[in-house]
């Protein structure tokens, strides 16, 4: 958003003010590889500046962003990032959590939850792009880019309706990858708590920046 930007945020992580050694204190979490999530710097040209970053490498782990505990999400809210994925050995997945969503440590997510991301293939040195299943279905597909195994930065949006239709954009380069308007797992429970990624070996990789969550009412009609 501008320097004018008007937004009165639930939650907002730029990234700016992170380092490595205060990620975990601010939500961001990976046991048994947590040397392995890291904040890094973009410092060229028109670069995005700090971004959190994770390499499973040569093993299957998570990472799971959890939001303050004092959020509150009792009308329609919009959740917006910036991330990247990249499948790894095929499995990995991407999950907006909820308070019902079960997660384990290294392995998929089990219960509940309202956006996921799931790569059937796996990623190798020529890879220039992979399909993620979407919330389960094996027809309802978005494709990534991808680097080789490594991710390309993508933008989501997702606007969480409180009669359970969740309406999906994602981006690549403002060009419109994905579009699609989601029923919710759980209509009883419609509150994103946080979310995970699940990497898979070798080597299941995520990147983030810019998380925001703002009531939809905010935005100009």
């Amino acid at each position: 958003m501008s320097d004018g930007d008007t937004i009165e945020y639930i939650y907002k992580e730029t990234c700016s003010k992170l380092t490595t050694e205060t990620l975990a204190e601010n939500g961001w979490v990976s046991p048994n590889a947590q040397s392995r999530l890291v904040v890094n710097t973009d410092e060229t040209a028109g670069g995005r500046g700090n971004y959190v970053y994770f390499n499973a490498n040569t093993d299957t782990r998570n990472v799971k962003v959890t939001f303050p505990e004092n959020m509150e999400l009792t009308e329609d809210y919009i959740l917006e990032m910036d991330f990247g994925l990249a499948s790894g050995g095929g499995g990995s997945e991407f999950t907006v959590l909820t308070s019902d969503t079960v997660v384990k440590s290294n392995s998929a997510v089990t219960g509940d939850y309202l956006l996921q991301f799931k790569a059937p293939g796996k990623s190798n040195s020529g890879t220039t792009s992979m399909v993620w299943n979407v919330n389960g279905s094996e027809t309802d597909t978005v494709t990534f880019t991808q680097r080789g195994t490594n991710p390309i930065w993508a933008h989501l949006k997702m606007t969480v309706h409180m009669d359970g239709d969740i309406d999906v954009v994602v981006t690549e380069n403002d060009e419109e990858i994905y579009s699609n308007v989601l029923k919710a797992v759980n209509p009883d429970n419609l509150s994103a708590v946080g979310f995970n990624f699940n990497g898979v070996k070798a080597y299941g990789k995520c990147q983030f920046d810019n998380i925001k969550v703002y009531a939809a009412s905010e935005l100009p009609k």
